[in-house]
């Protein structure tokens, strides 16, 4: 019996795991602001980085669930954050849209 709860345990930690990566998957690799000069590029290792007006953050990030991303940055000394969003990726094309409702729009750079 203790055999079988540990491996039924592995199999739902795997598959936790699995629903993990293929969720963040999509929002992987470098997206450049549709109209805007933003980029925002996002590792598998959970960190992200965001060039804007000049400016790079460095920050981590974190697939809440199918529909919301958690970001934090490091601003001169500070962490802020941490913010959540909605997003969606279509195709090439990642919306996420803010608690107050600002939507952002980014295009996949091949």
């Amino acid at each position: 019996m203790n055999r079988a709860v540990r491996n039924l345990s592995l199999v739902f930690t795997a598959a936790a795991l699995f629903v993990g990566c293929s969720q963040q998957g999509g929002l992987l690799g470098k997206w450049q602001e549709i109209g805007g000069s933003e980029t925002m590029q996002l590792f598998n290792d959970g960190t992200v980085t965001v060039l804007s007006h000049g400016f790079t953050l460095t920050g981590k990030f974190s697939v809440v669930d199918g529909d919301h991303i958690r970001m934090e940055f490091g601003v001169v000394g500070k962490v802020t954050g941490p913010k959540v969003a909605r997003y969606s990726v279509s195709g090439d094309e990642l919306t996420m849209t803010d608690n107050e409702g600002s939507v952002s729009k980014y295009r996949r750079v091949q």
